[in-house]
């Protein structure tokens, strides 16, 4: 994996930062530059390495006409209830430093786009590579299409998959703004002590026992029988 250094052409601030957004409706990652729109925005390679700080990780409520995000606040913060007023989104946004390109803001309002974000912040909570202040890397893989009744047409979700992990350069994000996270803490006491409901388990009938068929008696069928309720196909 390339140095951080070596996937920017120079350091973006705040007034010049790039702007990284996902097209739900084509499946795409477009990055665009400062003040523009997403019409002159370049489409990003599957398999281009992005790195996402989630020491910048921001949620709550915005508007784009007229812009105002002032009801933004910092993952972990306290979010002011959501207003319902015309014109505001819930939102979330986050700095992602992209291969070739460099450091963009990524803000979306998409449902879909924040769940894949949600779910990628509760594995980097838990991760160790977190805890020591290191950032995730993530490669960017075909979307995953899917329809629903509320929408017309095809959307596409993102998918991006874990490659590794880098020590985040203060020179390359900036300022971290969210600390780390901590490792859950347990005692030697908890971690050794047997939970509760062990019992449970010395009580349980084992599926495989078998009564022996008395005399005259046939031997009960093992044959699985058909439960369609199993067959549901899950797409992820």
């Amino acid at each position: 994996m390339a140095k951080i250094r070596a996937w920017r052409d120079a350091h973006s601030t705040s007034a010049n930062i790039l702007s990284l957004q996902y097209k739900a409706t084509l499946g795409q990652h477009l990055i665009v530059p400062p003040g523009f729109n997403a019409s002159v925005g370049k489409e990003l390679a599957l398999g281009t390495q992005t790195i996402f700080d989630f020491s910048t990780f921001q949620e709550g409520e915005v508007r784009f006409d007229p812009w105002d995000d002032s009801r933004m606040r910092l993952r972990g913060s306290e979010v002011p209830e959501f207003s319902g007023e015309e014109g505001y989104s819930g939102a979330y946004r986050l700095n992602v430093l992209v291969q070739h390109h460099g450091l963009a803001s990524f803000l979306t309002t998409a449902v879909t786009v924040c769940d894949v974000i949600d779910s990628m912040w509760d594995h980097f909570a838990l991760a160790p590579e977190a805890h020591a202040g290191k950032l995730p890397v993530y490669q960017i893989e075909a979307p995953f299409a899917w329809q629903s009744k509320q929408y017309p047409g095809t959307r596409y979700k993102p998918v991006y998959s874990l490659i590794g992990w880098v020590v985040r350069e203060p020179s390359a994000f900036g300022r971290r703004l969210i600390e780390a996270p901590k490792p859950l803490q347990m005692t030697t006491t908890e971690a050794l002590a047997a939970p509760a409901n062990d019992a449970l388990f010395n009580s349980a009938t084992p599926q495989h026992s078998e009564a022996q068929p008395q005399k005259g008696q046939k031997k009960a069928s093992t044959k699985p029988q058909k439960d369609d309720t199993l067959n549901d196909v899950v797409p992820f």
